[in-house]
């Protein structure tokens, strides 16, 4: 019913079995993969181009423990991705194979769900984008009642017109995408006119070349980096999408920083930053946001000076990575080199 394209991992002989055999006959590819933590790799990976979506699965105890490099790795990396796994029933003396699944994924999933759950739930984070964390959910083949609920994410909906009355104070703003805006639209990004920043793992959002790109924002920007220069002259810094474990380095001014982010309740989005300047908007409300910054100018010439007085540090280095990676890009080759 949510058009998911393809199922990857390896499964057992009981309900995964059953799942798959089902999933199949209704057009559902089987891709039998060597390891259950590469099926949730895979799987997060066909999600995220957006294009197919795609489902891990295993078994319960130790096939969900190899899956758990894969959950983690997506949730490290921000990328949408379904694992499903055995589990066993509320009620048995059995204790083969067992592991508390919940506590393991508590702290890497966005959502968890059974069957004795409320379905409805798990269903609507299927159903809508802007109900689907950009980070990993669960759902074990178990009648146990244990869920992390949705709603708690839905009560937490900030206004829009919150948000708005706060910015449309400032005129100096600057941007800063994490992972999560790779959702949003992106040639409506790509026309603001303001500088705009994105973490090391929301590369490809911006074009790189356009003048109000000012490269990569890590929190560790020293003197000469454009970072520091550009948000030292910053009224109000917008970040949007952003997860504290994408920077690498602290916010200096927090006062000055507004954090965006989707409905989820994930504990690695920016509310461990400063909660009482988070805001959690639904896709489309921060589509209008975006609209909103668009109407905006400020900033060209600061983007442009920083980038030129890093450059000109750099000038006299010929064999730095710097030089070397210039060399290249001025040789008549099919593809342009950015330092990293």
């Amino acid at each position: 019913r949510h058009d998911f394209t393809y199922l990857v991992g390896i499964p057992g002989g009981g309900s995964s079995f059953q799942l798959i055999e089902n999933m199949c006959a209704n057009g559902v590819e089987f891709v039998h993969s060597s390891h259950e933590g590469s099926a949730a790799i895979i799987a997060g990976a066909i999600t995220r181009t957006g294009a197919q979506k795609a489902a891990s699965i295993s078994i319960k105890g130790p096939g969900l423990a190899n899956a758990l490099p894969g959950i983690i790795f997506n949730a490290y990396e921000q990328i949408p991705s379904l694992s499903i796994s055995e589990a066993y029933p509320s009620i048995t003396s059995k204790r083969h194979k067992w592991l508390p699944h919940f506590q393991l994924l508590d702290h890497c999933v966005d959502f968890y769900c059974t069957l004795s759950s409320d379905i409805n739930d798990f269903s609507r984070f299927l159903s809508h984008s802007s109900l689907f964390p950009q980070s990993p959910i669960h759902l074990d083949i178990s009648d146990c009642k244990i869920q992390k609920s949705l709603i708690e994410c839905l009560n937490s909906c900030s206004s829009i017109l919150e948000v708005l009355s706060i910015v449309e104070n400032f005129s100096n703003v600057v941007i800063i995408y994490g992972s999560w805006a790779r959702q949003l639209n992106f040639n409506l990004i790509n026309t603001i006119s303001l500088p705009s920043f994105t973490t090391p793992s929301a590369r490809g959002l911006l074009d790189e070349t356009e003048p109000y790109s000012a490269g990569v924002f890590t929190g560790e920007g020293k003197t000469l980096s454009p970072e520091s220069k550009i948000i030292d002259q910053a009224e109000l810094v917008v970040c949007i999408g952003l997860c504290y474990e994408e920077i690498t380095g602290t916010f200096e001014d927090i006062s000055k920083f507004i954090f965006v982010n989707s409905l989820s309740s994930s504990k690695r989005y920016c509310t461990t930053i400063n909660k009482d300047h988070t805001y959690h908007l639904t896709i489309s409300d921060t589509c209008i946001l975006l609209e909103y910054l668009n109407s905006l100018r400020w900033g060209l010439d600061l983007v442009k000076d920083s980038h030129h007085q890093l450059i000109s540090s750099f000038s006299d280095q010929v064999w730095s990575p710097f030089g070397i990676c210039n060399i290249f890009n001025y040789l008549e080759y099919d593809f342009n080199l950015i330092l990293d």
